[in-house]
């Protein structure tokens, strides 16, 4: 496999997999230190920044619900943290797989990717 490619492959697993679940893990981590250290409020505004895209999504679930009476649970379940790093993953070995951006990708291919 030529490096160029691997580099190309590890760019994009560092910035859709590592870097989100390194943002995520962190605030977690102060979250916990903030309770350990009796900053109950600090703690609370720290974890709220991992659920606000959740939280959105929730209502945003409902009022689709409510209005055209079928909502998508995937949509709503991806926005749990650490589930959107994880299913990059599992992309990037999809399109790893189908050989994607490599000089034997097969052109018939394209509509999976």
């Amino acid at each position: 496999m030529p490096f160029s490619k691997m580099i190309n492959i590890s760019k994009f697993v560092f910035f859709n997999t590592v870097l989100p679940s390194l943002d995520i893990g962190t605030d977690i981590n102060a979250f916990l230190v903030y309770l350990d250290q009796n900053h109950p409020k600090w703690a609370a505004l720290t974890i709220s920044w991992v659920f606000t895209p959740f939280v959105i999504h929730v209502g945003k679930f409902f009022y689709v619900l409510a209005t055209k009476r079928k909502a998508g649970w995937f949509e709503l379940f991806i926005h749990v943290p650490l589930v959107q790093p994880v299913r990059n993953l599992y992309l990037t070995r999809r399109l790893f797989k189908l050989r994607f951006g490599f000089e034997d990708f097969d052109r018939r291919n394209w509509i999976k990717v």
